[in-house]
């Protein structure tokens, strides 16, 4: 699944949340954290990766 989603995408996501196509809210956006935090956090999730 995470082919599917740069990183950018990811930081987009974490940042602003994930809506579907209809406009859905998919994923609320986390907040609290910095853009340092978030592309932190995208690392850190590629790394799971396996």
């Amino acid at each position: 699944m995470q082919a599917l989603f740069t990183d950018a995408d990811a930081f987009k996501a974490v940042k602003d949340g994930l809506k579907d196509k209809d406009g859905k809210m998919r994923m609320k956006a986390i907040e609290g954290l910095s853009d340092d935090d978030i592309t932190a956090l995208v690392q850190y999730l590629r790394g799971l990766k396996k």
